[in-house]
């Protein structure tokens, strides 16, 4: 996560050893994992949005969703490339390597822009 002292110092195949070391990382993790896994439709398609080293992406990909991901940091990318290579290669997983233009419902209006970026399909992350 951009801002925290583990993004700052470590990214790519470093930052994924760091984040899957800790005990409370990893019940985090799981228990963000069994929440999309009780809300969203089996077989549904999910958008990865910051997806780091891709450890919900495979995840999510192992069990049946089809992945969408992007991440703004070139060496997460690349990790996330080897890590989730098979799934990839099934296209069960797809990273998104253009700047996107991401857009975000508010609760008291419609769709705004928040990012500006080069002409590129719009995303709704949901």
């Amino acid at each position: 996560m951009p801002g925290s002292p583990l993004y700052k110092t470590h990214t790519g195949a470093e930052y994924f050893k760091r984040i899957t070391a800790l005990e409370s990382d990893r019940r985090i993790r799981s228990a963000f994992q069994d929440l999309v896994l009780r809300i969203a439709p089996p077989g549904a398609s999910l958008f990865d949005f910051g997806a780091g080293p891709g450890i919900d992406a495979r995840f999510f990909a192992e069990r049946g969703f089809t992945i969408g991901a992007y991440d703004a940091d070139p060496k997460m990318c690349e990790f996330f490339s080897s890590h989730c290579r098979d799934l990839i290669d099934s296209s069960r997983v797809t990273l998104e390597r253009e700047k996107l233009a991401i857009l975000v419902e508010y609760h008291d209006g419609p769709f705004s822009r928040l990012e500006n970026a080069p002409s590129t399909p719009a995303v709704s992350a949901v």
